[in-house]
């Protein structure tokens, strides 16, 4: 995963749209098309379920250090408190993107589903 994924400021606000969620960084963002799952300690919070919207907005204040994928998952963020936000490759997905990034100086980076 290029480093110029990496959000220069910590999470700001967490916006719920329809069928997707966004996580903004001030003047970054990403917004995440398919299935999410938070990692929180020892739990475990699913797209959908209990729990995972207010597992999200706590990370708000908290900055990612590092950005990273898997063959699992299109994108892992892991927040500076542990926590780890994984977007699933495919499942979950409403359309021909995973993610999608909208970074610094115009930089937009578009990760589409297998």
């Amino acid at each position: 995963m290029p480093p110029r994924l990496l959000p220069k400021s910590p999470l700001s606000q967490v916006v719920f749209v329809n069928d997707y969620v966004q996580l903004v960084f001030q003047d970054e963002g990403f917004s995440l098309y398919n299935s999410v799952v938070i990692q929180l300690g020892a739990a475990e919070y699913e797209q959908g379920k209990t729990g995972f919207a207010d597992a999200l907005v706590s990370l708000i204040g908290r900055a990612v250090v590092e950005v990273g994928a898997s063959d699992e998952y299109a994108l892992l963020l892991n927040f500076d408190n542990g926590a780890l936000v994984q977007i699933h490759k495919g499942r979950g997905a409403t359309g021909p993107e995973a993610f999608q990034f909208n970074g610094a100086h115009g930089v937009i980076v578009v990760e589409q589903n297998d």
